[in-house]
């Protein structure tokens, strides 16, 4: 039998180290393609369930069981206004009206079992639909929050308005028109300049904060 020195690989102990590394390589490539999977149905998960409920709803319209569209309808409308719990508590309704429905046809358990897949992916893609156009209100609120005005801006804004209105339109003779022009036209730049104010005291406040 031949012994190897130590410290010294033989033939033997290269050809197991280089297997080990293929073995490791494999496993993180594995592992990779798994995490890549993993997010890409996460990413993907209600496309993949619309895509369930249409395969479902062609099959169930192709045996002649159109009466479970009106069924998804409703428990996705219930998923949508309601929420998911009631949705989902709705399917078992669903289902029993189905089961009295088609026990006369002789349906297959198989096919009922399909309609509550349906059901229960109808219910979720609802109130998913739901929660997503929440967010977006949200984030559009969030991103636009209501400008809130002082009740002293906005007096001083109505009554530079209101004596702009009644020099453009004087109850006097037309010998004052060059004054009364003058007089909105020194208005129009008192509101420019106190709002001016206001965008530089908002800078200025936002800056103290941000430091």
């Amino acid at each position: 039998m031949q012994v190897g020195h130590p410290g010294i690989l033989t033939p033997g102990d290269e050809n197991m180290t280089r297997q080990a590394g293929n073995r490791a390589d494999h496993e993180r490539r594995l592992a990779k393609w798994d995490r890549h999977l993993i997010q890409w149905t996460k990413n993907h998960t209600n496309l993949l369930l619309l895509l369930v409920n249409l395969i479902i709803l062609i099959w169930t319209c192709f045996v002649g069981m159109g009466e479970y569209l009106l069924g998804m309808v409703v428990i996705g409308a219930l998923g949508y206004f309601a929420g998911l719990t009631v949705s989902i508590s709705a399917v078992p309704i669903a289902a029993a009206v189905d089961v009295l429905w088609l026990h006369h046809t002789h349906a297959a358990s198989g096919t009922i079992m399909v309609e509550l897949v349906g059901y229960v992916n109808i219910a979720w893609l609802g109130y998913r639909h739901q929660r997503l156009k929440q967010t977006q209100q949200r984030a559009i609120t969030e991103a636009y929050p209501d400008q809130v005005m002082s009740w002293n801006a906005v007096n001083e804004i109505r009554s530079s308005l209101a004596a702009i209105r009644f020099l453009l339109f004087p109850l006097h003779s037309e010998h004052a028109n060059n004054k009364e022009l003058q007089q909105a036209t020194n208005e129009l730049s008192r509101l420019e300049k106190m709002f001016q104010e206001m965008e530089h005291q908002q800078t200025y406040s936002e800056g103290r904060r941000n430091d």
